[in-house]
């Protein structure tokens, strides 16, 4: 009876037998891994495993990526921020990110309702930690999240996700809290995780989000609103509250529910 890596290797060289533009009709593709034979997963035990050489790719294509801003972001800079905007603690914002950008802070935590400037400065301050040759990344908290779900749908290496937005040179979490789907407590474990770790590795980074203290403790955990709202390490990290009329429907909700 034939061993379970024979047979592997067997499939794998026959399924490897197809033409590319450097091989001839019929002649096998060279296989790189002969743990898994190119297929990312190999059985151990009786349990699937994904293998080295499926992690260490993905992990170096989490290296080399950076997400690009939205196209209605890219505009978006520190010299075009309007500062003039009848928006309480948009200056405070503005002082606070110039203050990350000399590494006076850490991070930053912008909360307000949409049309008030978070997202605008956070881009900015991308863009300008990128003029600095510093990586920089903006991810949408939602997308994160979806990113992590089909992680483990898909058996991917979940550390390797987490660790690269842990780790990347400056990182805006934008829109935190957004979306009706409350996150199952691993995924926000997940976030706690990587905003803890910016911490440790004095990575600098930004939060926006439109919830309260209470709605994200509720919603994410205590744990994740205490290091949002950074009641260990406050001369790391800077809250600012913005009210005001937002610039996309001119409404000032603050007046609403006055």
């Amino acid at each position: 009876m034939e061993s379970l890596a024979t047979i592997l290797q067997r499939i794998a060289a026959q399924s490897s037998g197809k033409a590319t533009a450097n091989s001839t009709v019929g002649e096998p593709t060279p296989i790189d891994c002969w743990v898994c034979f190119d297929r990312g997963f190999y059985t151990r035990s009786g349990e699937l495993v994904q293998c080295a050489c499926k992690k260490s790719a993905y992990e170096q294509h989490l290296r080399t990526k950076i997400a690009d801003l939205p196209s209605e972001l890219a505009a978006s800079s520190i010299a075009n921020f309007d500062q003039s905007r009848s928006v309480q603690g948009l200056r405070d914002a503005y002082e606070a990110g110039l203050a990350l950008l000399d590494g006076r802070l850490i991070g930053l935590l912008l909360e307000g309702d949409a049309g008030l400037g978070k997202t605008h400065l956070a881009a900015a301050l991308v863009k300008a930690f990128r003029e600095q040759d510093m990586l920089a990344r903006f991810v949408f908290v939602p997308d994160l999240i979806a990113e992590l779900r089909m992680a483990i749908q898909a058996d991917q290496s979940f550390d390797a996700i987490i660790e690269s937005y842990a780790k990347h040179g400056f990182l805006v979490l934008d829109d935190l809290g957004r979306g009706r789907e409350t996150p199952t407590p691993f995924e926000a474990d997940a976030l706690t995780r990587i905003i803890q770790a910016r911490y440790a590795g004095n990575q600098p980074f930004v939060i926006t989000t439109n919830r309260s203290f209470d709605d994200v403790a509720y919603n994410f955990g205590h744990g994740m609103a205490d290091r949002m709202w950074n009641v260990s390490v406050p001369d790391r990290f800077c809250h600012v509250q913005l009210f005001g009329a937002s610039a996309r429907t001119n409404i000032n909700y603050e007046e609403m529910e006055s």
